[in-house]
């Protein structure tokens, strides 16, 4: 029980710290306008107004917006882009240095809802998918980007044998599921395709990116000069 409280008060303190004081009606101004797209274009100013750190890149031709939240380290890559660079899909993906065994992964992937799991290459990587095709608030956008930051510290937590929560909501409406109740199972440990897989280990090799367990010390990120 101790160890579940603990998850549960360090994955609050981690939403609070990428959010900041605003509630959740007001986590940037207009939280209701809609961003048409979420290419980078617009993506990354409401990622900054929010006080995020983010800077463009392309390892290895490929284009990554690595945002930093609470000392948490998140990669975001555009996806189903048409011809004039406006994109209905955003992957987000956080390395971790960390790893685990198939049976835990497997109970995370059980359990959490807002980030799948993933081994790679012996390591564990997390990853959510937001899908955007009519558009997104940009009040949604940062209830996405800000649970994805807090499932990194919910996989140490369980890991180090904590449960993490069971649902990450900032609506005050929704209420937590009601202590012994099941959640339907999601599935167990994500398996990525050889083409992911692939951008993945680029990126990987590429150093920086990676998250660890312990204090999350507000740090920049070490990269060099933006690619064009």
């Amino acid at each position: 029980m101790r160890n579940l409280l603990r998850a549960v008060i360090t994955a609050a303190a981690a939403i609070a710290a990428v959010m900041g004081p605003a509630t959740a009606q007001r986590l940037v101004d207009d939280p209701n306008g809609v961003l048409t797209s979420v290419s980078f274009d617009q993506v990354e100013p409401v990622l900054r107004e929010a006080g995020m750190s983010t800077q463009r890149r392309v390892i290895d031709g490929i284009p990554v917006l690595v945002v930093q939240a609470n000392g948490r380290i998140l990669n975001l890559q555009n996806r189903a882009c048409d011809t004039r660079g406006e994109c209905g899909g955003l992957w987000m993906f956080a390395f971790l240095d960390d790893t685990a065994s198939l049976s835990t992964m497997s109970r995370f992937n059980q359990v959490s809802k807002p980030a799948r799991a993933n081994l790679l290459d012996g390591r564990v990587v997390l990853d959510r998918y937001l899908i955007a095709d009519y558009g997104i608030t940009r009040g949604s956008l940062m209830v996405n980007v800000g649970v994805f930051a807090a499932s990194v510290d919910q996989w140490f937590a369980f890991n180090e044998g904590s449960s993490p929560q069971q649902r990450v909501s900032f609506d005050p409406i929704m209420t937590p599921p009601t202590p012994g109740t099941s959640t339907p199972n999601t599935g167990t440990m994500g398996v990525f395709d050889h083409q992911t897989s692939e951008v993945l280990s680029q990126l990987l090799r590429n150093g920086g990116l990676s998250n660890a367990a312990g204090e999350q010390e507000l740090r920049a990120i070490n990269t060099p000069a933006r690619q064009r």
